[in-house]
Parts: C-alpha cells; structure tokens; sequence
C-alpha cells in the first residue's frame, strides 16, 4: 500500500495535493461546526443561570415586600409571585434545550472519510494484486 502512494506522489502529485486541501476544507468546516454547537450550548446554560438568579433575586424581592407592606392589593398580589416563577420557568426552558442538543462525536464526517480512503486504498491494492 505504501508503494502505492509513493508512486501516486511522484506521477500525480497534484491529486494528492488536491486530496490533501480536500481533508483540510473538511476539517475547517468541522471545527467551524463544532465551535458553532458548543457557543449554542454555552449560551443556552448561560441564560439558564442568569434567569435562575434573576428569579432568585425577584423572589427575594417579592418576599421582602410581601413581609413589610401592610396589605396587598388582592388584583396586584399575584404580580409578586408572577414574576420570578416567569424567570424560573423560563431558566429551566434553557437548561432543557441545552441539554437536549444531541452530543455528536467530533470530527464523525472526517473520520468516516478517512475510512472510506483507506478501505478505497485496500481494494485498489488487492485488484492490483490479482
């Protein structure tokens, strides 16, 4: 197999170049993929958190004014609990989608050509050999 390449460097040096910027465009379009799933994945746990504490700190809020107002309104109460139940809602709304993106393996696209070229190498080298 090995002299097979070599032959195929030195008669057709251009297709292995090509071969070569072929794996490399590849492999950019993966990394842009992958960066583009993660970025995604950071920023829905990143809202996540943010809706978590600000719903924290608008449940506090609520409860501190619910303890020193003497008597609520009965229409307007409901807006003291509305609030931060909204933000809490809405942070596990983001937890769940980024969990939800499906994991995939990096680099599956590249690796499943690699093994098409090795298994295209394999069967050129045996129908050279018979």
């Amino acid at each position: 197999m090995l002299s097979m390449l070599f032959k195929l460097i030195v008669k057709q040096p251009s297709l292995l170049f090509n071969h070569a910027q072929a794996y490399a465009d590849l492999a950019v379009d993966e990394t842009r993929r992958l960066t583009r799933r993660w970025r995604t994945r950071a920023m829905l746990y990143g809202a996540s958190f943010v809706c978590f504490c600000l719903g924290l700190v608008l449940g506090g809020v609520a409860l501190m004014l619910w303890s020193v107002l003497p008597v609520t309104a009965e229409q307007t109460s409901w807006v003291l609990l509305a609030l931060p139940l909204v933000c809490e809602v809405l942070a596990w709304a983001f937890y769940f989608a980024a969990r939800g993106r499906a994991d995939v393996s990096a680099f599956a696209i590249m690796q499943e050509q690699l093994k098409l070229d090795v298994l295209a190498l394999r069967e050129a080298r045996s129908s050279r050999a018979v």
